[in-house]
């Protein structure tokens, strides 16, 4: 068994220059963001600097996955929830 990896379709190396101080804020306003606009800040802070920074561009994404899919279980879980209270509610009329 070899260990071979297949190289980069990109071309881009596998390393990159550490981020700057305003991408490494930008990326964790990203997160914070989330906790309160929910998918909003992430997705708005992310289209304005993607372009600017690849770490933005990555923290952005990632912040923005983690939101839709905290949004996707909040919603199920609440219809889960609220199934058993309907079926009593329409029980009782």
């Amino acid at each position: 068994m070899t260990d071979f990896q297949a190289p980069d379709p990109t071309g881009e190396p596998d390393y990159l220059p550490p981020p700057d101080k305003d991408a490494i804020n930008l990326g964790m306003l990203c997160h914070l963001l989330g906790i309160f606009t929910g998918f909003l800040g992430p997705l708005i802070i992310w289209l304005v600097k993607k372009d600017s920074s690849k770490f933005v561009d990555d923290q952005g994404k990632e912040a923005l996955n983690f939101q839709i899919a905290a949004m996707i279980a909040s919603v199920s879980t609440r219809s889960i929830c609220a199934a058993p209270k309907l079926a009593l509610v329409t029980i009782r009329t």
